[in-house]
């Protein structure tokens, strides 16, 4: 079972961030910031589980 911090970081990795943004140090922060920025208002998570 995933704590809320686990589940935002799975979905960042898995969902919000691209092969590209981990080429450089600077991308992959850029990317990282500009995805938890739009959380609620571009992008949207739940951390409801499905059993």
């Amino acid at each position: 079972h995933l704590n809320i911090a686990e589940t935002l970081w799975r979905i960042l990795k898995g969902k919000w961030l691209r092969p590209v943004d981990y080429l450089y140090t600077d991308s992959l922060l850029y990317a990282t910031n500009r995805a938890l920025e739009a959380i609620g208002s571009g992008l949207k998570i739940s951390f409801t589980h499905v059993a």
